[in-house]
């Protein structure tokens, strides 16, 4: 039913303003209508996406003075969240990393980097990826927020459970924006990945990443599409 149509504004039997009601009252029938419906709107889901985060890693080895940098600007993600007052809940997580994109800077290196490393047993490549649900945290509108992050992270196809904390800053603006930052460490071992080595130089089982992007709430023409 319109607001207006609500008792006292409309005669809906003879289509006509009621005389005896005034403008001001009607003005309140209709801000009264819609307040509940507002609220409620603050509870729906809202689908934001990341299209070009950032990905660092750094792979030390057994020599001191050597250390394998890498780098990716092709981290996207897709998250369905709720809002209430400063507190977000983020109902599903998918994020996902083409491996292609990944550059240490050296080609022959990142070759052997895909080879060994990323390509599962049946001679796929597939994306590193992220999953995650019912994740709780609270983020004041101007002010950086730790936010606990748990799910599962596949890597050439094996997945194993993985956490970390994001620093999470939101955003002013018309539309949601959210502002992102996270430190991890994942083993190579976990994943059943052999150390990789080249002319004597070999890898740690270690590995740190760092991570950056900007999520912003998607339109529903340009919501990114989820990998299978």
């Amino acid at each position: 039913m319109s607001a207006l149509n609500q008792p006292g504004c409309i005669d809906t039997n003879y289509g006509r303003t009621l005389q005896s009601v005034s403008l001001t009252a009607c003005y309140l029938a209709v801000v009264l209508w819609a307040t509940p419906l507002a609220a409620a709107d603050l509870n729906k889901p809202t689908q934001i996406q990341v299209e070009a985060g950032t990905v660092s890693f750094d792979a030390t080895t057994n020599i001191s003075a050597v250390t394998v940098h890498g780098k990716s600007a092709a981290l996207k993600a897709q998250v369905r969240l709720r809002q209430a007052d400063e507190e977000l809940v983020l109902e599903d997580v998918s994020a996902w990393l083409p491996v292609s994109t990944l550059s240490t800077g050296m080609g022959l290196r990142d070759e052997h980097m895909r080879k060994y490393i990323f390509t599962s047993g049946d001679g796929q490549v597939p994306d590193v990826r992220f999953r995650g649900a019912n994740l709780t945290c609270r983020v004041a509108k101007g002010k950086e927020n730790q936010c606990p992050v748990t799910g599962t992270l596949t890597i050439r196809g094996v997945e194993r459970p993985f956490q970390t904390t994001l620093k999470v800053r939101r955003e002013g603006g018309a539309t949601a924006a959210y502002r992102a930052a996270a430190d991890a460490m994942v083993k190579l071992s976990d994943y059943g990945i052999e150390r990789p080595s080249q002319f004597g130089v070999k890898a740690a089982d270690e590995v740190k990443f760092h991570l950056e992007f900007v999520a912003k709430e998607a339109t529903q023409a340009a919501a990114l599409e989820v990998p299978r």
